[in-house]
């Protein structure tokens, strides 16, 4: 455990005591400011009262720019991790440590899962536009619990391409597009002309937005078990392919 600590520690400053950090806290509050600003213009054009389930709907994963930023986030925070470890040699020293391969790759996900959490933190501000009368906590604790599924899935996922890789702008790439496929490909699917009743619900199921879908529900406050299972699930197989890929350099 005090290993673990270590390790922790050491992937916490490497994004907290950097310039990265501070340009990644810029830049996401900028680009989520004005999408929130966005979002609450276009309803405030459309009439009538402003209600936080419809910003929050619209704001958390209703509309393009969180999905895209959302995924340029991920891949910049991930495609580091062990990529650039590999590069400049230090990898093999980090696993000849006295620490396991889980041990490796559960602080790296946490460090940057941590560090994901504190740029979304001050986004809470934005709701304070709307007046204490206006601010309800079960929806917004709700949408905000699906964006950090949502971040925890997609940082395992980088994890895994970056284990995988030995360049970081491969490995950035590869998860882009990997994000992209998870993130539209079920939504696209749901909507093409599929006769098994089977393979509809299944990937009605693995759909990420849209009604029914994981930050839909959660947008609205609705948070079942069934929208739990799924991201945890793939943050945990994708965590442990991770564990696999770096146990198979001890076997070259």
């Amino acid at each position: 455990m005090k290993a673990f600590g270590v390790l922790y520690r050491r992937e916490l400053a490497a994004f907290f005591l950097s310039p990265i950090a501070y340009i990644f806290a810029i830049v996401t509050l900028a680009v989520l400011g004005w999408n929130f600003l966005w979002v609450l213009g276009m309803l405030m054009r459309n009439g009538g009262e402003v209600g936080q389930q419809q910003l929050s709907e619209l704001f958390f994963g209703g509309n393009i720019f969180f999905w895209m930023y959302l995924i340029m986030l991920v891949m910049a925070l991930t495609m580091r991790l062990f990529a650039e470890e590999k590069r400049a040699g230090t990898i093999e020293a980090l696993l000849t440590a006295p620490v396991s391969d889980f041990q490796v790759v559960l602080a790296k996900y946490l460090g940057a899962l941590t560090f994901y959490c504190v740029l979304w933190a001050p986004t809470v501000l934005y709701y304070t536009l709307l007046g204490p009368r206006h601010l309800d906590w079960g929806i917004l604790g709700s949408a905000y619990l699906g964006t950090f599924l949502l971040g925890a899935l997609f940082i395992a996922i980088g994890c895994l391409v970056s284990a995988l890789c030995t360049n970081q702008f491969v490995a950035a790439i590869l998860c882009a597009a990997i994000l992209m496929g998870v993130s539209f490909g079920p939504l696209l699917a749901s909507n093409s002309a599929l006769d098994a009743a089977w393979l509809k619900a299944s990937i009605r199921y693995l759909n990420l937005l849209g009604e029914g879908s994981l930050a839909g529900d959660c947008n609205r406050g609705l948070v079942t078990v069934a929208h739990l299972v799924y991201p945890l699930s793939l943050t945990a197989v994708s965590l442990f392919l991770t564990c696999k890929v770096l146990a198979s350099r001890a076997w070259k």
